[in-house]
């Protein structure tokens, strides 16, 4: 599959659009997709760091008289579709996925009709200011449910909302039980972790930095200060931090931010993206909204004891930092773990596996996603059922107790993937891949919600297992009195070893 990736970073929107961008493209290719970008040539794009990851890029140039006119574009819409048209006759891409606040329906349609639409259209997004035409919206906001977009905005039937798809590097869960440890250790605010976005134009990062420095904070307190490439105020910044009463540091561009939020006691950052990585390593934070978009998160996240909001720039004062300290203080290991309950840190692999999709017997797409806390209840309800129960290999039903303890430790096993099957933003089943003691052989295990029988729910979920899974080697126990199932083992290419178990071997041209 290919994939091609429209995003752009700049002074002006700063860099988060190209980093979530790129974190997703991680995942693709681990699923052996080919991923191409298409970015544009404005002032503090992000070209060197696409092309060191290995993709290649396609670059739009600014045209001069666009510069004033359309500052953030270098062009105009109408002249950025044409250009991505001619990029995508050229590419022959399955899917082109669109992170863009500056392109909208009248781009979507427009490039649909110049290349006659032979990719599918997945957008993401979290203004819900305007409308769109595309195949999936995702929108990793928290608590973003589609009634808050706009009348108009033409949703499409598959919408990945909240921050089960939140767009994380795979660190971030790998530092996820550290974290949780290091906050169990808390004993006062020893280190601070001072991060606004990757840009930061107003330099905000230095009223803060003046800020600490009059707050109640001890002198040995440690303030790391982590900037992005595109900063233009690094200079400025050296001169505070050399002139701060607290222990400050510097860093650009680092590349393990995990390991910074891990090992800090609190964090005080945008409440843009960079707060669902705070979240997904437990981190209480105090977050500054820097643009029209973060109020939301910011009340929402403050609303739920999540992180404490401190408002605008505008707003900062030594006092309200005081107080959100002593707050946060306070409550802090409340708010460590709501925040790691919310963010999981799976959320790209969960976007990732949902752009394979097959059609199910009622000609509906159907596509996978990574379970996460919320699907607890759902399985439980379906294994209720005395038609789940009757092939099941182990046919006694659990209690709430047992299933909600095997649920909680089934999602967080790293080589084991427990996936929902999804249509129409609905689940309708289950499929699970359980290691053997062979390396890339999994057992398969598949439910059908009760109420969609008969519909090609299981053959849907081995056909997807096979196109995102394409090196492992499938084992499946089908009891003999099973027919349905035995008969749809045997047309989904699996040989039968015995007369309840079955192997699929990898495809020959998968391994070459």
């Amino acid at each position: 599959m290919k994939v091609i990736i429209r995003t752009d970073a700049s002074l002006t929107i700063g860099c988060g659009h190209v980093y979530r961008c790129l974190t997703l493209a991680e995942q693709l290719t681990r699923f052996g997709c080919e991923v191409e970008f298409i970015a544009g040539e404005v002032a503090g794009n992000l070209h060197q760091l696409i092309t060191q990851k290995g993709y290649v890029l396609h670059s739009l140039a600014v045209i001069a008289e666009q510069q004033v006119r359309s500052p953030i574009l270098g062009r105009t819409w109408q002249q950025d579709a044409l250009l991505t048209k001619q990029i995508l006759d050229q590419a022959s891409a399955d899917w082109l996925v669109v992170d863009h606040y500056s392109l909208d329906i009248h781009w979507h349609k427009a490039v649909a009709a110049e290349s006659g639409k032979r990719y599918r259209l997945m957008v993401i997004d979290d203004l819900v200011d305007r409308a769109y035409d595309c195949d999936r919206l995702i929108d990793q906001t928290f608590e973003r449910q589609a009634s808050d977009y706009v009348i108009d905005a033409h949703l499409p039937a598959e919408q990945l909302l909240g921050t089960d798809f939140c767009l994380l590097r795979d660190e971030f869960s790998e530092y996820a039980e550290q974290a949780k440890n290091n906050r169990l250790q808390y004993q006062g605010v020893k280190t601070i972790l001072l991060s606004l976005g990757g840009t930061d134009i107003d330099n905000i990062t230095a009223t803060v930095l003046r800020l600490l420095d009059t707050s109640i904070l001890a002198d040995c307190t440690r303030v790391n200060v982590i900037i992005g490439p595109n900063n233009p105020h690094a200079e400025n910044l050296q001169k505070v931090i050399g002139e701060a009463r607290l222990q400050c540091r510097l860093f650009v561009a680092v590349n393990d931010m995990a390991r910074f939020i891990c090992q800090a006691d609190v964090a005080i950052g945008a409440a843009g993206s960079s707060a669902w990585e705070r979240c997904a390593l437990s981190l209480p934070a105090l977050n500054i909204t820097l643009a029209d978009n973060q109020r939301t998160i910011a009340k929402r996240l403050d609303a739920q004891g999540i992180a404490i909001s401190l408002g605008e720039p505008s707003l900062l004062t030594t006092a309200a930092i005081d107080a959100a300290l002593a707050r946060c203080d306070a409550d802090y290991q409340q708010m460590a773990n709501a925040a790691s309950e919310l963010v999981d840190g799976l959320g790209a692999s969960r976007v990732a596996l949902s752009l394979f999709s097959v059609e199910d017997a009622l000609g509906h797409s159907i596509y996978l996603k990574r379970a996460s806390h919320n699907d607890c209840q759902c399985l439980y309800d379906w294994q209720q059922s005395p038609a789940t129960r009757r092939y099941a290999l182990n046919s006694a039903v659990p209690t709430w107790q047992e299933h909600s303890a095997w649920f909680a430790n089934k999602i967080t096993q790293a080589d084991s993937y427990l996936l929902m099957l999804r249509r129409n933003s609905i689940d309708v089943g289950m499929v699970r891949l359980d290691p053997l003691s062979e390396s890339n052989h999994y057992l398969i295990s598949i439910v059908t919600a009760p109420d969609c029988y008969r519909q090609g729910i299981a053959k849907s979920a081995l056909l997807l297992i096979r196109q995102a899974f394409k090196l492992i080697t499938i084992h499946a126990t089908v009891l003999a009195g099973n027919h349905a199932s035995q008969t749809l083992f045997a047309h989904s290419g699996y040989v039968q070893l015995s007369e309840e178990q079955w192997i699929q071997y990898p495809a020959k041209e998968a391994n070459e």
